[in-house]
């Protein structure tokens, strides 16, 4: 198990320093670590870090692979944080297709936020706000993009309240 723990740790660091290809290698390392010991909950894991890693690089193809893989394994599970965290997924590969309905896409955000208040994922709503800024400030309606952009910032403020000022400035 630790060796699950630091294959996907160093896969996380390597995906949040923007080191993506190598946080793909680390990410699959952990992958056939976590089917090896029968790890289910790991593989979910896995297969979002993996879909993250590769819509960044930009093959999106293997990007939907791993999302639906991740999709299976969430619903059969019932894995709801990480159903979650797919559903963002899944919308952001939806948001490539030029084609996509930007206020179909705001309404399931919406629709997110709520159950993400619900139990409180606040690093999860605070990312539904980000999209649903940007995604208001391209349809040009400047009034929304600011009310979410105010629930942003509200939410942003909670969270570092008691914070020392030392890990505030970060």
């Amino acid at each position: 198990c630790l060796v699950l723990l630091f294959e996907w740790m160093q896969g996380f660091v390597l995906l949040n320093n923007k080191d993506y290809e190598q946080a793909i290698g680390e990410t699959e390392k952990a992958f056939k670590y976590s089917r090896k010991i029968s790890s289910v909950y790991a593989q979910a894991i896995n297969y979002i870090r993996l879909t993250e890693c590769y819509l960044e690089t930009g093959d999106l193809p293997k990007a939907v692979e791993m999302c639906n893989s991740a999709e299976k394994i969430c619903e059969k599970n019932k894995f709801f944080y990480w159903k979650t965290v797919h559903s963002l997924r899944k919308i952001e590969i939806r948001l490539l297709d030029e084609k996509i309905s930007l206020r179909m896409i705001i309404r399931e955000l919406i629709a997110l936020l709520k159950y993400i208040r619900d139990h409180n994922l606040f690093i999860l709503e605070i990312e539904v706000y980000e999209m649903i800024v940007q995604i208001y400030k391209h349809l040009k309606s400047d009034k929304k993009a600011k009310l979410y952009f105010t629930h942003y910032k509200e939410k942003l403020l909670e969270a570092c309240t008691g914070l020392p000022e030392r890990d505030k400035q970060m």
